[in-house]
């Protein structure tokens, strides 16, 4: 009876000390419910996740610096548009006031006035569109057309205005 029963305890201690190797809780199996395979597979899968998001964390880091570099420079075209647009107004503004001055009796120059007044008009509009939508595609071309339709406007009204 005693050799039964020490066959009992000692088949329970076995058990109790076999590892399951199907979990990875580490309090899972083992002596004293203690897996030490169990509680390395574990800390092995948490670093790899720490890696993982890690990895993630410096990918998002570096794809937020691209867009800042890129918001930086649109920001910067979207200013040097602006600083040309204001020219172009200023100098369209001056065009206009050299058009105003010009004072004749002459037909002919009277009708070259009226011309220049009808293009400075369209040029005016024109630019007030583009002034609305600087960042549309072709802008830039736009841009570039109008400020040499505005350079040969005043030129024209310069030579206008010195006859």
């Amino acid at each position: 009876m005693r050799l039964l029963l020490c066959m009992l305890v000692g088949g329970v201690l076995l058990s109790a000390c076999a590892a399951d190797s199907g979990t990875t809780n580490p309090r899972k199996g083992g002596l004293f419910s203690y897996n030490p395979k169990a509680y390395e597979r574990r800390v092995q899968e948490r670093e790899e996740r720490l890696n993982a998001s890690s990895e993630e964390t410096r990918a998002a880091q570096d794809e937020q610096t691209q867009l800042q570099a890129s918001v930086a420079v649109q920001d910067r075209r979207k200013a040097e548009a602006q600083q040309k647009t204001n020219a172009m107004n200023a100098e369209l503004a001056k065009t206009r006031r050299a058009l105003d001055a010009v004072k004749t009796q002459d037909s002919h120059v009277q009708a070259s006035l009226g011309e220049l007044r009808r293009r400075h008009a369209a040029l005016a509009g024109q630019l007030g569109r583009l002034e609305q939508e600087p960042d549309r595609p072709g802008a830039q071309a736009e841009r570039e057309r109008l400020d040499a339709e505005i350079q040969r406007l005043k030129r024209e009204a310069e030579a206008l205005g010195a006859l």
